[in-house]
């Protein structure tokens, strides 16, 4: 799985997207390789404290009754949330961009063969 994260990060580097033509800079060296692994990493990480803490939080709203700490804990479930949802959108802006100018070029060819 690990694996599988890290080649869709170095894969989606924009030195080896292609671009309108079909061209893609040539790499040499693992040099991306590297932070390609460490952004894996470091977004998997994140997703999991993340996870946790909804988890947390969705305990302590199911054990409150308390009227005044109950719609502070809603707030922060919801912040929680949407930063959530921000980080996970952001992990998919750039395989989603070299999706697209593969998408552009099928449809520049007349389609797949």
């Amino acid at each position: 799985m690990l694996d599988h994260a890290v080649q869709n990060m170095y894969y989606s580097r924009p030195e080896l997207v292609p671009d309108d033509k079909g061209r893609v800079l040539p790499v040499m060296t693992d040099e991306y390789l590297s932070v390609a692994l460490l952004d894996s990493v470091n977004n998997s990480m994140k997703g999991i404290a993340t996870w946790k803490y909804i988890g947390r939080l969705l305990a302590m709203v199911e054990g409150s009754t308390d009227k005044v700490k109950r719609p502070l804990i809603l707030q922060e479930l919801t912040n929680v949330c949407h930063m959530e949802y921000r980080r996970a959108q952001g992990m998919f802006w750039l395989p989603r961009s070299s999706d697209a100018r593969q998408t552009r070029m099928i449809i520049r060819n007349g389609g797949l063969r």
